[in-house]
């Protein structure tokens, strides 16, 4: 199990994807008034129904709340539990950091269909750059706290600044910014420096 401590950096190094995903420091330290849009709940749940419609139920243990309107907040901590479930069930044959990843690879689909997501996305194209200049404001719709700086670097690379972003850095918004990418057929180069479970930047770099 990776420790939390093992998590912080001081360089970019590559995320570690090979251990088990201890969800208790992450939980921790989310303000109790943390939220996040219902389309990312329906997301989860919809992507379980298509892959293991039999788990449906299970993608709720450990939840109050079951029902979810797209662009109502909800508690953050409720996603973090729905998305480590719905990792298991969805890739149960890899380690839960990796099935976290996997799971954020969705993020981007789920919400640039989505009304908000549409107005944020829709007028930009197939364009993977100005995708990722307008992820700060997707971010800042997203979330009550968490925030997002996107600095070009060059072409084709980008530093992303994160701000209290408590649902699983490391792993899960990992995969959100693949995801982003890989919806245009692009797998990039992820490197990160955390200064905490919840801030720290990232590298982006594909070719």
């Amino acid at each position: 199990m990776t420790q939390a401590a093992d998590i912080l950096r001081e360089s970019f190094l590559a995320p570690d994807f090979a251990g088990e995903l201890d969800p208790a420091p992450y939980l921790a330290l989310v303000p109790d008034d943390e939220a996040c849009k219902g389309v990312f709940f329906q997301g989860v749940v919809e992507a379980v129904r298509r892959a293991a419609p039999s788990r449906v139920d299970a993608v709720f243990e450990g939840m109050t709340l079951q029902r979810f309107v797209p662009f109502l907040d909800y508690p953050l901590r409720e996603h973090m539990r729905m998305t480590l479930n719905a990792a298991k069930i969805l890739h149960p044959r890899v380690p839960s950091r990796e099935a976290m990843r996997r799971l954020g690879w969705l993020a981007f689909q789920s919400f640039s269909s989505s009304l908000v997501g549409r107005v944020v996305f829709g007028a930009l194209g197939r364009d993977p750059e100005r995708i990722l200049a307008a992820s700060p404001r997707a971010v800042s719709l997203s979330l009550r706290y968490g925030r997002l700086q996107a600095n070009r670097l060059g072409r084709c690379h980008f530093r992303l600044v994160f701000s209290r972003i408590y649902g699983y850095l490391d792993t899960y918004y990992v995969g959100v910014t693949e995801g982003a990418l890989r919806a245009f057929g692009i797998m990039p180069r992820i490197a990160l420096r955390l200064t905490s479970l919840a801030d720290g930047e990232m590298d982006v770099l594909w070719v």
